[in-house]
């Protein structure tokens, strides 16, 4: 009966102080139970050594933690330091002088262990205790062992180390040595020659294991590859003919193009179908081809893996004859239908008939309407007019598709375009380039601006001046910018400063250096 009750009561001192350790330790693996040991390895590649662990409260009110360290066995050349309540100390400071204040539930997780090894190889444990400040029979406590090797970090294995394309592939890569949590920014790829496929995502499980998801579509070639590693501690690793990519046992592939065939001078769909094609994966471009020409996609809707439609316009005037197709994907490559398609001549050539009107006059805004014959204004939209005349062309500042024979566009005339003949030209992406040749005229403007007085006209060297400039027909206010200056051949006297008054009027101020040239003439331009 008494070795009952003595038994009884050495449960109960041991459920009490169970009860009475309010602090708990833990890292990023998880729970680190009192008094177990923790190991940091390392090689002397790496400057130092750290040991990060987080401590909790686990009790109902507010406890002031303080922190001790112990040196249990340190190999001659190594130092170490702790980080606590916001300080770094020295190698010799064993208790910080500074505790945490932890609140109920709370975790701090600012501690942080440093072990500089000084290029010596071997072992050093250091105890951490943990403790409330008020009660320091109430602790927790951990052994660190910091072991440093003169091994060289290294890349032992991948699983799974093969895969079919396509596929989608989640890998692990082991190592010895290794730092890929402390390394960080760790970069995968595997390596064939030229070839090399990097990983989409990696996460470093620890310091010798990591995970990386390959995506292996068809652009990417079967062979057997090296495996890389890099991070900033290790540097680049790499594990040769470690892995197998092989080939894909269902290649995509293109099987019908619907129709097959159309006229010169129209917009046309094809539906284009695929075998084993992933086309939702995205579609980069469509287009047929034939020697040099190509005739490119308009638009593309993608109906399923299997099928698409693209709207390709083909151009009045292209050559006829046999054409191939040419489609390019995100995950399947590029393929081909070889002689799949065929462009037959334009039974009804298109070409410009009319414009009205046909003449404008300097300065004026005018509206024209262009017409056409088999043309398709409407049904290409984004139609471009213009007015040429040898090197000087005239654009419209609006367009508007009427219908597919007529469009009207919107011009602006001003003193800067040259009068006479011009010819009319409109393109689009399905009658290419059309001519009305000499089929409009500007007239001259029949009040043409001009300069009429200068005031004053005359000026000594080093004089400063301010000259009203006066002119008829101008618009002045109408320019976005307007310049004045003074020149002599090559000798220009710029004006330090210009006002327009009104249309006919700008008052501009010089400074006439002692040595600018006499007789200088007067020149005006106003932009647009």
């Amino acid at each position: 009966m008494k070795k009952e009750n003595i038994l009884l009561f050495i449960c109960l001192l041991l459920a009490l102080s169970i009860q009475a350790q309010s602090l708990s330790l833990s890292n990023e693996n998880g729970s680190v139970p009192n008094n177990s040991d923790l190991y940091i390895s390392g090689d002397l590649t790496v400057f130092e050594l750290l040991c990060n662990v987080s401590f909790t409260n686990n009790s109902t009110g507010a406890i002031d933690v303080g922190l001790k360290k112990t040196e249990l066995s340190i190999i001659s050349g190594h130092l170490n330091t702790f980080e606590y309540a916001g300080f770094i100390f020295p190698p010799n400071i064993y208790i910080s002088p500074f505790q945490v204040n932890l609140l109920p539930g709370n975790t701090n997780n600012e501690f942080v262990g440093h072990l500089y090894h000084n290029d010596v190889i071997g072992e050093s444990i250091i105890r951490y205790t943990f403790y409330d400040f008020s009660n320091p029979d109430d602790s927790i406590c951990v052994n660190v062992h910091y072991q440093v090797s003169d091994d060289e970090p290294l890349l032992t294995g991948i699983i799974p180390d093969e895969a079919t394309i396509p596929d989608e592939l989640t890998v692990e890569i082991s190592g010895s040595y290794t730092h890929f949590t402390m390394g960080t920014g760790t970069t995968v790829w595997l390596s064939s020659g030229s070839n090399s496929i990097y990983s989409s995502w990696v996460n470093e499980i620890n310091d010798s294991i990591l995970q990386a998801q390959f995506l292996f579509s068809n652009t990417k070639v079967p062979d057997v590859y090296d495996v890389y590693t890099h991070n900033y501690v290790d540097g680049e690793l790499n594990l040769p003919d470690a892995f197998t990519l092989n080939l894909n046992p269902n290649p995509p592939y293109l099987e019908t193009v619907e129709p097959p065939s159309a006229a010169a001078g129209q917009m046309i769909t094809l539906v284009i179908t695929g075998g084993y094609t992933n086309f939702t994966q995205g579609v980069d471009y469509a287009y047929l081809f034939s020697n040099n020409t190509w005739l490119t996609d308009y638009s593309i809707t993608i109906v399923s893996d299997e099928q698409i439609e693209v709207e390709i316009p083909i151009t009045s005037g292209v050559p006829s004859g046999l054409y191939s197709l040419k489609v390019k994907t995100d995950w399947d490559g590029t393929m081909y239908l070889y002689d799949v398609f065929t462009v037959e001549d334009d039974p009804s050539p298109q070409f410009l008939t009319d414009i009205t009107p046909d003449t404008g006059t300097i300065p004026e805004n005018l509206s024209v309407t262009i017409s056409g014959n088999g043309t398709h204004f409407m049904q290409a939209t984004g139609t471009i007019v213009k007015f040429r005349q040898g090197s000087s062309t005239i654009y419209p500042w609006s367009v508007t598709e009427i219908s597919n024979t007529e469009v009207t566009a919107e011009f602006s005339f001003d003193n800067f375009d040259n009068p006479g003949f011009y010819d009319v030209n409109t393109y689009n992406a399905v009658d290419g380039d059309l001519f009305l040749d000499n089929g409009f005229y500007l007239n001259p403007n029949p009040n043409p601006p001009q300069i009429v007085s200068v005031e004053p006209d005359s000026a000594l060297q080093g004089e400063t001046l301010q000259v009203a400039i006066s002119g008829q027909n101008t618009n002045f206010t109408q320019g976005t910018g307007t310049i004045v200056w003074l020149k002599q051949d090559f000798y220009i006297i710029n004006p330090y400063s210009t006002t327009v008054v009104n249309d006919e009027l700008i008052n501009a101020s010089f400074q006439i250096s002692d040595d600018a040239l006499s007789s200088p003439k007067i020149s005006l331009q106003v932009k647009k």
